[in-house]
């Protein structure tokens, strides 16, 4: 499970916005989201996290 949505809205970003920032394709955005990509890759949750500027374990609650 992730949190990637709340967070991705609460900093004002579009899917696209996210993705053009961390270099991730925004279809994967919104599969990360969704829950079709449950293990995003672990370069992917470091882009993402660094963009919304929190730990990656804040976002995806898998990661310890």
């Amino acid at each position: 499970m992730n949190k990637l949505k709340e967070y991705r809205i609460v900093k004002g970003l579009t899917q696209f916005e996210l993705a053009k920032r961390s270099n991730i394709n925004p279809a994967d955005i919104s599969k990360i989201e969704t829950g079709i990509i449950a293990r995003p890759y672990a370069k992917w949750r470091k882009a993402i996290a660094e963009v919304l500027g929190v730990s990656e374990s804040e976002v995806f609650l898998e990661v310890k």
